[in-house]
């Protein structure tokens, strides 16, 4: 794959070349200052770092899995993690992606203190949303796998399901100060953080597995992304990108976990109740954890600035959905 993509960047060169000839007029074109090019070679390193950690942590948990625990519980923790977890976090990062290109705008034209506001709101959205999916997600996981897509044989134990859905939504919550890290451009500054929490990962998988089994590889993930990635991001950001005290960030990321936390524990129990099964009765076990999450969230949050500032989000975005149905119609 990376000699095919090499070889088709050669080729379209070339041909680039023998069309435009003038692309290899180097008239008036001056080179890079050094500090410059330095500081773009310093940034190329910190993002190799950040994509080898990133590319290898997932992996890494279904290899031991498969190698201590067994072929089977690997095939389960892929289809739980892999093929469900990670296509709803993909999805639910394409909403912070979105937003880099202005909070990097924000950075340059808009004061300290605005731009603390703006990550308020923007961390606030971030833990709605997971925990908007976190919460159903816990209620819901083993009966959307053993009586919907697959069968009860595959279905994990409710502790290890809330390991994995915990896993999910610590990760989740990154969204933002990863989406502002990239934004303020902190590679350099976060180089080592990827490399520390695989090895982190690796380390506490082995002294986890043998005791634990799929549990403490779950765990594992837990504890080096909380406790390693979770800290240094939040740490290098608050020092270098948005210039304050990083331990309002802490303290709302814990507020968030707990009230996430308690809503789950409500919805599950409510949903206990429910007899029904099958399609009927995922649907409406869904709507149930969403309603309790939102109406959560709601309650607790109603007088603050970041919820006003989420609703009047919103709100905009509805008026430019019809408007934007008006016109097609």
């Amino acid at each position: 794959m990376i000699a095919s993509s090499l070889l088709q960047n050669v080729v379209i060169a070339a041909v680039a070349n023998r069309r435009y000839p003038y692309l290899k007029d180097k008239t008036g074109i001056k080179p890079l200052d050094a500090e410059t090019l330095t500081g773009i070679k310093k940034n190329i390193f910190a993002l190799v770092l950040h994509r080898i950690g990133g590319i290898a942590a997932n992996p890494i948990s279904g290899l031991i899995i498969n190698q201590y625990v067994g072929t089977g519980m690997a095939t389960n923790y892929g289809i739980y993690y892999n093929q469900i977890v990670m296509l709803l976090m993909r999805f639910l990062d394409q909403v912070f992606d979105a937003i880099v290109a202005s909070v990097g705008n924000l950075a340059v034209t808009e004061s300290p203190k605005r731009q603390l506001e703006v990550f308020n709101t923007a961390f606030f959205i971030n833990a709605l949303l997971y925990a908007v999916t976190a919460v159903p997600l816990l209620c819901l996981f083993n009966v959307f796998v053993g009586e919907i897509w697959l069968d009860p044989s595959y279905e994990f134990p409710l502790f290890i399901t809330t390991l994995i859905v915990a896993l999910y939504f610590l990760r989740g919550m990154r969204s933002a100060a990863i989406s502002f890290t990239g934004a303020y451009g902190l590679y350099w500054q976060t180089r080592w953080k990827a490399v520390i929490e695989t090895i982190v990962l690796l380390a506490l998988s082995f002294a986890l597995v043998s005791s634990l089994q799929i549990a403490g590889v779950v765990l594992a993930g837990i504890i080096s992304s909380l406790c390693v990635s979770t800290v240094y991001e939040g740490v290098m950001l608050f020092r270098h990108g948005l210039k304050a005290s990083s331990r309002q960030y802490f303290l709302r990321f814990a507020l968030y976990t707990l009230i996430t936390a308690l809503l789950a524990f409500v919805a599950f129990q409510l949903c206990l109740f429910i007899p029904l099964s099958g399609v009927v009765g995922f649907l409406v076990k869904a709507v149930v954890a969403v309603v309790v999450t939102l109406a959560g969230f709601g309650i607790v949050f109603w007088r603050t600035n970041e919820f006003k500032e989420f609703l009047s989000i919103f709100k905009r975005l509805i008026v430019g959905l019809k408007a934007r149905v008006g016109r097609s119609s």
